[in-house]
């Protein structure tokens, strides 16, 4: 059995990186995707438990309207939260230039009480794909 050590400063450095991306000018949305979902695939094999929230599962299984949860249910909602975050956190870091104004209408959507936030990678990426900055 071989055991995995890591250093603090490898598991500070990897959740600095991560949060310090950001999509370069003239870098494809897929080349920033897949750069991101490297970097995710990083953090989760330290161990980091970056957006993992039971508070936030729970949330999200009260809007569905469960209030008997099981494990297993509990345990499905924790890992969609976990995506509906890594999306958020993705269109914050795409360029903003040229995406900002989707990211903004989003944040209105959200103050008009309508989360209309992708909830994972795909539809973040449809998203952006589509939008045309008039």
């Amino acid at each position: 059995m071989v055991v995995k050590i890591y250093t603090l400063s490898i598991i500070k450095s990897s959740t600095i990186n991560l949060f310090q991306m950001r999509q370069e000018k003239g870098q494809s949305l897929q080349s920033f995707r897949d750069q991101f979902a490297a970097m995710r695939r990083v953090c989760e094999q330290l161990g980091l438990n970056i957006g993992q929230s039971e508070q936030g599962a729970r949330a999200l299984l009260k809007k569905e309207g469960v209030t008997d949860l099981t494990t297993k249910q509990l345990k499905q909602a924790k890992e969609r939260a976990i995506e509906e975050f890594f999306s958020i956190l993705f269109m914050y870091m795409v360029d903003q230039q040229k995406y900002g104004k989707v990211v903004e209408d989003l944040e209105n959507d959200v103050l008009k009480k309508k989360d209309a936030f992708p909830k994972n990678m795909s539809d973040a990426c449809k998203l952006l794909n589509g939008f045309r900055n008039n």
